[in-house]
């Protein structure tokens, strides 16, 4: 799709009317997990930003015993995969909440 008046170059915009793809957790805790229980298809990677009230970091990895790229409160982390059940996520202490964007 391209967008009337736009200067060649530009990025094209892609519209659609599916609904967004996204979701949260918010009892992310110690024990690591993934992301979420529900697949959807995410085809250029799954964003996941942390809670801006978090009190402690989020640790991503792609397996339950590899959570080792922290995300602190309030930041994002653009994961090259198709999936966000294949994400899995752990807090460093306490209950924390991340929410994630397909792409």
């Amino acid at each position: 799709m391209s967008i009337e008046g736009a200067p060649s170059g530009i990025m094209k915009v892609h519209t659609s009317s599916r609904s967004w793809r996204a979701g949260s957790n918010t009892g992310i805790t110690s024990t690591p997990a993934a992301l979420t229980a529900t697949g959807r298809y995410c085809p250029q990677g799954v964003q996941i930003i942390a809670a801006a009230g978090n009190s402690q970091n989020i640790l991503i990895g792609d397996a339950a015993d590899n959570c080792v790229i922290p995300l602190a409160a309030g930041g994002s982390y653009l994961v090259p995969i198709d999936d966000p059940t294949k994400v899995f996520v752990q807090a460093a202490s306490g209950t924390q909440t991340a929410y994630f964007v397909c792409h």
